[in-house]
C-alpha cells in the first residue's frame, strides 16, 4: 500500500513540475483551443435558445380585462415552450384558461391559496416570466372576493339566502 501512495505522489509531483515548466508564456496549447471552441459553441447555442424563448413569449402575450382590470395574459403554444418547466407552464396555462371561462360565465372560481405549479416554475426556470401568471391569478382572486362580497351584501339586505338570485 505504501508503494502505491509513493507512485501516486510522485506522479502528481511530476505533473505539476511539467505544467509549470513545459509551456512558455503566451503559447496556446491544443487543449486551450478546444476549450475555447466548446465555450463559444455553448454560448452561441444558449443565445439561440434565449432568442427563441424571447420571441415565443413576445408572441404569446395579449391583453384582457378581468373585472375592470387590464391584464397582460401569457399563453405560449406547447411547441414553442423552451423551458425546463414546460409541464408546469402548460398546467398553469390550462388552469388559468379554465378560470377565464368561469369568469366569462360569471361563476365562482375556487382558487387555492397555494399553487404548486407556479412555485415549481419559479424554481426550475428563473428566466420564464411567471409574473404574468401570478398577476392573472391575483385578478381572478380579486374577482372572486368581489363576487362573495356582493353576495354577502345582497344576502344581508334580503335577510335570507337565495342561491339562484345571488349572481349578478
Amino acid at each position: 500500500m505504501k508503494y502505491a501512495w509513493r507512485i501516486l505522489l510522485l506522479t502528481i509531483g511530476l505533473c505539476i513540475v511539467q505544467q509549470s515548466h513545459a509551456q512558455p508564456e503566451g503559447l496556446v496549447t491544443p487543449y486551450d483551443v478546444i476549450a475555447t471552441g466548446i465555450g463559444i459553441g455553448k454560448a452561441i447555442t444558449q443565445s439561440i435558445k434565449d432568442k427563441k424563448k424571447r420571441h415565443a413569449i413576445e408572441d404569446g402575450r395579449s391583453e384582457i380585462m378581468i373585472d375592470g382590470i387590464k391584464i397582460i395574459r401569457l399563453r405560449v403554444p406547447e411547441k414553442r415552450i423552451t423551458s425546463k418547466a414546460k409541464v408546469h407552464v402548460l398546467a398553469l396555462q390550462k388552469l388559468l384558461d379554465e378560470y377565464y371561462q368561469l369568469y366569462i360565465n360569471r361563476q365562482h372560481i375556487n382558487i387555492p391559496r397555494y399553487n404548486g405549479d407556479l412555485t415549481i416554475l419559479r424554481n426550475l426556470d428563473k428566466d420564464w416570466p411567471s409574473e404574468y401568471y401570478e398577476t392573472e391569478m391575483m385578478a381572478y382572486k380579486e374577482y372572486e372576493y368581489m363576487l362573495w362580497k356582493k353576495q354577502a351584501v345582497l344576502r344581508d339586505s334580503i335577510g335570507f339566502w337565495l342561491p339562484g338570485v345571488l349572481m349578478y
